[in-house]
């Protein structure tokens, strides 16, 4: 439909010729015909075929008045729609990772102190029954870049489609009870096992993160670690949002 709104609009002069043709042409070729000769025997008179011709020309018009009301309808409501994301997009949460740490600590010698900052949450992502002589300790600083608080994250190692962190002895999803005033920052720990990362000689980590503020909008992130033998600040990381391709509150 909108391609025909489109194709009236760029050749608007030829279609008001047809149109032109088509309202006045045939009326008079219609009374011209009963002029000619003994005409049509027919049971209709040219009076009678003017008058069908005039109500299939409303008839006409009608169906194309609706088909624009349609078209315009149509475009109201995605213009509605995106007005709605403009408004809820306030809602949701832009969330930046200010720096990234690396320790890795013997089982036997667990610290779970920050030595940079005392006041940290400890997420431990290993799985129940899983066991590992030793364990990385990932210090993350998350802030907060939105106007409301977030209030809980989850966490999924690797990417959100598959259980690869199962893998690895850590829990497939961790959701967490959180909060992070709105402008601050709060920095977390999250507790891996090494077991697997030595065994298999890959030292590649990802987390995808959703965090969910006080108004149950979520806010999508990856934070990719290329190698995690680097210990201490740890610049060689990548962070990002996903993209929003919907902006209403999660289910």
């Amino acid at each position: 439909m909108e391609r025909f709104i489109k194709f009236i609009i760029k050749y608007k002069i030829c279609v008001f010729i047809l149109v032109a043709l088509i309202v006045f042409l045939i009326p008079i070729i219609i009374n011209e015909s009963y002029k000619v000769g003994r005409g049509y025997i027919t049971m209709w008179g040219a009076a009678d075929v003017l008058s069908f011709y005039g109500s299939f020309l409303s008839f006409i018009g009608s169906i194309i008045l609706g088909i624009v009301a349609i078209w315009q309808n149509n475009k109201a409501y995605k213009l509605n729609e995106q007005l709605q994301k403009l408004q809820q997009a306030e809602y949701i949460s832009m969330v930046s990772v200010k720096r990234v740490i690396v320790e890795r600590e013997n089982s036997s010698n667990l610290n779970l102190m920050n030595k940079q900052n005392s006041q940290i949450d400890i997420i431990d992502m290993t799985k129940d029954g899983f066991s590992s002589d030793e364990f990385y300790y990932i210090d993350a600083e998350i802030k907060n870049d939105s106007k409301y608080p977030i209030v809980q994250m989850q966490i999924h190692p690797s990417d959100i489609k598959n259980a690869n962190g199962l893998f690895y002895g850590m829990k497939n999803l961790v959701d967490q009870v959180i909060y992070i005033p709105s402008g601050e920052s709060t920095c977390f720990r999250y507790i891996v096992p090494c077991k697997i990362f030595d065994y298999t000689e890959i030292y590649e980590l990802k987390f995808s993160f959703n965090f969910i503020n006080i108004f149950d909008y979520g806010t999508p992130a990856n934070l990719y670690i290329s190698d995690l033998r680097k210990n201490g600040n740890y610049t060689e990381y990548k962070y990002r949002l996903f993209k929003f391709i919907d902006v209403r509150p999660k289910d």
